[in-house]
């Protein structure tokens, strides 16, 4: 094998692995989007949640590590629900409003 055909090869193959990619991120794109469409309402509130139970842990003298969580997850659940409040409402006044 000439050294011509050896540099064709390489670069055939540098090519090859780089459509690879392409054809699984172009395919992954839209699964991975769905994913953080679902996953995204869950993970918003939370940070929020975590810095009010941590205020009622420090300033407060929350009782324990259990209760901690416990309140995370109330915390997180009333953003969840506070969001999927304020969606609806806009829904209905979308839907209601006269065009």
């Amino acid at each position: 094998m000439d050294n011509e055909s050896r540099e064709e090869s390489n670069k055939n193959w540098l090519a090859n692995v780089f459509s690879y990619i392409h054809e699984v991120v172009e395919k992954a794109d839209r699964p991975i989007s769905l994913l953080v469409m679902v996953l995204l309402p869950f993970i918003a509130p939370l940070l929020p949640a975590l810095i009010t139970a941590d205020s009622l842990r420090t300033y407060m003298e929350f009782p324990s590590e259990t209760w901690y969580w416990i309140a995370v997850i109330a915390f997180e659940m009333i953003g969840y629900l506070g969001m999927i409040s304020l969606v609806g409402a806009i829904m209905r006044l979308v839907k209601n409003s006269d065009p």
